[in-house]
């Protein structure tokens, strides 16, 4: 797991990069974060990103996740995205 910090309008979000369904055809690594920026990218409603610079950050984070979540180890980060995207 490769912890990355990502800057958002004076402040730093944590995010992990971590792979996805290893060793399987499905395999991908895809970069996590906290909700805490999801909202922050997002408009009031949560259904759009606020602006074109909100979107290219969104647009490369494939899930976001808890602060509590985003504490975890690898593997149970990715057992919550893989659920999450598997539903």
């Amino acid at each position: 797991m490769m912890h990355k910090l990502i800057p958002w309008q004076d402040k730093v979000y944590h995010a992990v990069e971590i792979t996805l369904f290893p060793e399987t055809e499905k395999e991908e690594r895809v970069t996590v974060s906290t909700e805490e920026l999801q909202s922050e990218l997002l408009n009031k409603e949560g259904t759009e990103c606020i602006s074109k610079e909100a979107e290219a950050i969104d647009d490369g984070i494939v899930y976001y996740v808890t602060p509590n979540e985003m504490k975890l180890p690898e593997e149970e980060i990715r057992k919550i995205v893989e659920d999450a995207i598997s539903e």
